[in-house]
């Protein structure tokens, strides 16, 4: 991990709309969390601060200290309020609590799947807290399995019963646990004390279901590929997000018959080794194929928006429908 969050990690740098809107709604999620304003509060893995900065906009009273473990994203951190300190580093160096004072809120969003020795993660943010003070955790649920399982960096899927288990070894308790925050997708929030009643905990999935799941992605090259085979002529996929980069990935073959990205808006596309062009660049007479490269909740609505596009459109939401 410490390798691959390196002086050659840029996911962050340039920040986009979309992500600027989800630190938003994480902030609102954390604000509802809290009955008390916290003084001081730190965030593990803060990217470029935008969840410390809208947090800043409602607790004007607190300070906020972000480490961010990837030198390239904590340089990019910009920000005029002087309450916002980011920094670069691991959690798991602080063997103190940092600037010899501790902080009412540790939290930390979609890293603690990341994290090499999870007991070692929690029990580093534990050291950090003050008396009364809660660790909050947002990361991937692993029931029903979905795509948090496909990234190379996700080294962890976390089941509430064993989130509760590596707590008890930091000497943490679990005292919340939410399975489906409204609006966040498929993730889930942990809250932990030093003391307080354990959370109950329940979650079903067998073997086969993560079985079943991953078969589906295993398929996807070939599937799309026969598809492919069938037309002649210019291949795109719309989005240039996280799916495109799994499509290139899982499906390396159909990736080879793509000529470029298609997107409404060019921030935020992801350098992956094709051009990305504006959709209104692509016309009948040059497109004869569009693999819709998006979430799946959503690609049967954007297959939607081409309409009766001569186009052949290819989804592919069902074949690694969870």
């Amino acid at each position: 991990m410490r390798s691959f969050y390196g002086a050659e990690y840029n996911l962050a740098v340039e920040t986009a709309p979309s992500d600027v809107s989800r630190s938003s709604a994480y902030a609102d999620l954390l604000l509802a969390r809290l009955d008390a304003v916290p003084l001081r509060v730190m965030e593990i893995g803060c990217g470029s601060g935008h969840t410390l900065r809208a947090l800043a906009a409602t607790w004007q009273n607190t300070a906020f200290v972000g480490y961010e473990a990837a030198p390239q994203v904590a340089a990019s951190a910009k920000g005029a309020d002087p309450r916002v300190t980011i920094r670069n580093g691991f959690v798991e160096d602080l063997l103190l609590p940092e600037a010899g004072a501790g902080f009412d809120m540790v939290f930390s969003i979609n890293v603690f799947e990341h994290a090499a020795d999870p007991v070692a993660f929690l029990a580093a943010k534990a050291a950090q807290l003050t008396m009364g003070g809660a660790i909050v955790i947002i990361c991937p649920k692993s029931v029903p399995p979905n795509m948090e399982l496909v990234f190379q960096d996700h080294i962890y899927s976390f089941t509430p019963e064993a989130v509760a288990a590596l707590a008890e070894r930091a000497g943490l308790v679990l005292i919340e646990h939410d399975p489906a925050p409204a609006g966040l997708g498929d993730f889930q929030l942990f809250v932990f004390s030093r003391d307080g009643q354990s959370a109950e905990t329940a979650s079903a999935a067998s073997h086969d279901d993560f079985a079943t799941y991953m078969a589906g992605w295993s398929r996807l090259d070939a599937v799309l590929s026969e598809a492919l085979n069938d037309i002649t002529g210019h291949a795109f996929v719309f989005g240039a997000g996280e799916m495109a980069g799994l499509l290139r990935a899982y499906a390396p073959a159909t990736w080879g018959a793509v000529e470029a990205c298609v997107v409404d808006d060019l921030a935020g596309a992801r350098a992956l080794g094709v051009p990305v062009k504006k959709l209104e660049e692509v016309q009948p007479g040059n497109c004869d194929a569009v693999i819709v490269a998006t979430h799946p909740r959503t690609q049967k609505a954007i297959a939607r928006r081409f309409g009766a596009s001569e186009a052949t459109i290819l989804t592919f939401d069902e074949l690694i429908a969870r």
